[in-house]
C-alpha cells in the first residue's frame, strides 16, 4: 500500500510540518523532558532543608533555584527561536511555542506548589537580587503579559470556582466546615483575592501595554515572517539591472542589517542572497558553478562578518559593563 500511489499521496498529506517535526525529535524531546524531569525532582527532594534554613533567617538563594530560573530563561530563547524559524514554517513556530508556554506554565505551578508563595514573598524580601528585579515583576509591562493569554480562560476559571463556592456551602452542614473557611460570597476567597488584586491595577496602563504587546507580537510573527519575504522579493527585482559590484554591495549592506535582527532567520537572506548573485555571474559569462561558488563565498563572508559585528560592536563593549554583570547576576 504504501508502494501505490495512493498510498504515497495519503501518507505525503498526513506528514505536516508539525508531525514531521515530532517524528523526527521526538526521541531528542523525550531525552530533554526526562532530563528536565530528574532535574526538577533532584531540585526538590535538596531544597527540603535550604528552605527551612531560610525561614530561620538565611538570604541566600538556592543554587537549585537559580537554575530554575536558567531554565526559564532558556523558555524565552525558545520564544525568539519560534519567532526565527515562522519565516520557513508557522507550524513549527506554533509548535515550538505550544511547547515553550506549556514548560512554562508547568514549571511556574511546580515551584509555587512546592516552594510557596510565603517562601517565595520571603525570598523577594531577603535576597538583593531579587529585591532589585521586584520593580519589574510588579511593573504594567509584566502584568499585560500575564492578561494576554490568561484572559480568555478567566470566565472559564470564574464558572468553576462559583460552582466551587456553591459545593463548599453545601457540604459545611456535614463536612464541618467554618465559616471563616468558605465565606460569604458567591466566590471562594482565593478568587476574591484575586479579582481584588485585579482591581487594584491601573486598568488603563496595562491595557495600553497589551496593546503596545499584541503590536510588537504581530510585528516578529506576521511582520517579519511575511514581510521579509515580501521585502527580499521587491529588493531583489530592484537589484536585478544594477551591476554586480553595485547590487552585491548594497546587498551585503542590506543583509548584514537584517543579521542584526534577532528574529530574522538566516535562510531567507542566503537564499536571496544566491537568487541575486548567481544569474548575475552567469550573465557575466562564467559557468553555472561559478556562479554557486560565489554565491557561497559571499554567505560566508556575510556570516563571519554578522558574527564578528555582534561580539565586537555589541558583545565587547558591554563586556565590563557593570549595570549588564548586575542585570545578569
Amino acid at each position: 500500500w504504501l508502494a501505490t500511489p495512493e498510498g504515497s499521496e495519503q501518507i505525503d498529506k498526513a506528514l505536516t510540518t508539525e508531525l514531521s517535526f515530532v517524528l523526527a525529535w521526538c526521541p531528542c524531546l523525550m531525552g530533554a523532558m526526562c532530563c528536565a524531569v530528574s532535574l526538577i525532582t533532584w531540585m526538590r527532594a535538596s531544597l527540603t532543608e535550604r528552605l527551612a534554613d531560610l525561614e530561620e533567617g538565611s538570604v541566600t538563594l538556592p543554587p537549585q533555584l537559580q537554575v530554575t530560573v536558567i531554565l526559564m530563561m532558556v523558555m524565552a530563547v525558545m520564544g525568539w527561536i519560534a519567532a526565527s524559524v515562522a519565516v520557513e514554517s508557522a507550524f513549527l513556530s506554533r509548535l515550538i511555542l505550544k511547547i515553550d508556554a506549556l514548560v512554562f506554565l508547568c514549571t511556574i505551578f511546580y515551584i509555587t506548589d512546592w516552594v510557596g508563595r510565603r517562601r517565595v514573598a520571603l525570598m523577594v524580601e531577603r535576597n538583593k537580587k531579587l529585591s532589585q528585579l521586584r520593580g519589574l515583576l510588579q511593573s504594567d509591562w509584566l502584568k499585560a503579559l500575564l492578561v494576554l493569554p490568561s484572559l480568555p480562560f478567566l470566565p472559564p476559571l470564574l464558572l468553576v470556582d462559583v460552582l466551587h463556592q456553591a459545593l463548599r456551602r453545601s457540604c459545611q452542614s456535614f463536612s464541618g466546615l467554618p465559616d471563616d473557611f468558605v465565606g460569604r460570597g458567591c466566590l471562594t476567597q482565593e478568587a476574591s483575592r484575586l479579582l481584588e488584586e485585579l482591581r487594584s491595577w491601573e486598568l488603563a496602563s496595562v491595557t495600553t501595554k497589551v496593546l503596545y504587546v499584541c503590536i510588537a507580537h504581530f510585528g516578529i510573527q506576521v511582520g517579519v515572517s511575511q514581510g521579509l519575504v515580501l521585502f527580499l522579493a521587491w529588493f531583489n527585482e530592484t537589484v536585478e539591472p544594477w551591476s554586480f559590484l553595485s547590487a552585491t554591495a548594497v546587498l551585503f549592506v542590506v543583509e548584514i542589517a537584517l543579521f542584526l535582527f534577532p528574529p530574522v532567520a538566516g535562510v531567507p537572506l542566503y537564499m536571496i542572497g544566491a537568487i541575486v548573485i548567481i544569474p548575475k555571474v552567469v550573465h557575466a559569462g562564467f559557468s553555472f558553478w561559478t556562479g554557486v561558488a560565489v554565491g557561497t563565498a559571499f554567505n560566508l563572508t556575510l556570516k563571519l562578518v554578522a558574527a564578528a559585528l555582534e561580539q565586537k560592536a555589541i558583545g565587547l563593549p558591554f563586556s565590563s559593563s557593570v549595570a549588564v554583570k548586575k542585570f545578569i547576576g
